[in-house]
């Protein structure tokens, strides 16, 4: 939230969080499948939209 709070302070005072968006999602692991049904008990306002975990991406220079 300090994050939010510095964007508020400088830049957008009615800033507001309208929800939560899960990356570095990977599928194929049941701890990930938990993680994210967790997630989603305890903030409702989570998007339902995940964003995967890129090998490519982890291995980019």
């Amino acid at each position: 939230t300090t994050t939010v709070s510095r964007v508020r302070d400088s830049l957008n005072p009615t800033l507001r969080i309208v929800g939560l968006v899960l990356t570095m999602y990977d599928s194929r692991t049941k701890l990930a499948q938990a993680v994210v049904e967790e997630v989603r008990t305890h903030f409702p306002e989570t998007f339902e939209t995940v964003i995967p975990r890129s090998v490519r991406l982890s291995e980019a220079p």
